[in-house]
């Protein structure tokens, strides 16, 4: 039996509901489900994958084992049209193209990915939720489905908690649109929720199942920022004119003076 055939009839059996005059697009969320219970068993989740098309037909022809969402997507989508005969008009890619939080509250369906968000302080448990660069699933017949976290939303990004599309303004500190971020000299990237209350930092090299990094969530205090940046944080008020972007916004989190002097900054590491 084909991953085709399989997926049409275990454990709901689509294809005789089909011949018995059961509308195909009544039978969208049974074909879903039948999708998320195979690649539990079968599949995993691979952040970075960026051949949609391909890794799709490798899952359905059983020459591949994991994918992105855009992978996972597309292979949800070919089930749809070839296998239930939904037309590729009543579907329409949904994508949230730069970082965002997805809540705790949504599993990705490999039972091996856990999260990829810490707290600063504590043990290592990934709890805290997920964050992606970005995520795509599709919307049919009136429904969101997201075959990676394993969930048909009534609301489009019903999984996103924030979402972090634009650099953070030090021109306007106290007057951001949405969630936002600082890029690091060394690569990493500093996410800012919109409150300005909870930051997130990515930790290379602290790979997750799934993904290459993960992410580290802490209040924006004097203490949290020893801890979560260390000597990167002294380099960065000592680069150029000692004025930093990760500094400005340290110094606007603690209430600082908005006249840098190289050397207030300095108390952080006494």
């Amino acid at each position: 039996m084909s991953i085709m055939d399989t997926l049409l009839t275990a454990p709901n059996n689509v294809r005789m509901r089909l011949k018995g005059g059961v509308p195909k697009e009544s039978l969208t969320d049974e074909v879903f489900y039948n999708f998320v219970y195979y690649a539990r068993n079968h599949w995993h989740y691979a952040a970075g994958r960026i051949s949609a098309v391909g890794d799709a037909r490798k899952l359905l022809d059983g020459t591949g084992k994991e994918a992105a969402c855009q992978g996972f997507t597309a292979a949800l989508r070919l089930v749809f049209t070839d296998g239930l005969g939904i037309g590729p008009e009543k579907m329409a890619a949904v994508g949230i193209k730069y970082y965002f939080w997805a809540s705790p509250k949504y599993k990705c369906f490999d039972p091996l990915v856990k999260g990829n968000i810490r707290k600063l302080h504590g043990l290592k448990t990934y709890h805290q939720g997920t964050i992606f660069s970005e995520h795509w699933y599709f919307q049919c017949c009136g429904k969101y489905y997201d075959p990676t976290m394993a969930c048909i939303y009534r609301v489009k990004d019903e999984l996103v908690v924030e979402t972090f599309p634009a650099a953070w303004d030090p021109g306007t500190p106290d007057n951001q649109a949405s969630g936002t971020y600082i890029n690091l000299t060394d690569s990493r990237k500093l996410l800012i929720t919109t409150d300005q209350q909870t930051c997130i930092l990515m930790k290379k090299g602290e790979a997750r199942h799934g993904f290459t990094s993960a992410w580290v969530l802490f209040e924006p205090t004097k203490e949290n920022f020893q801890q979560a940046f260390g000597k990167f944080l002294k380099e960065d008020m000592e680069s150029g004119t000692g004025n930093g972007l990760l500094t400005q916004f340290i110094l606007h989190c603690l209430n600082a003076s908005d006249d840098f002097q190289p050397t207030v900054p300095l108390i952080l590491f006494h």
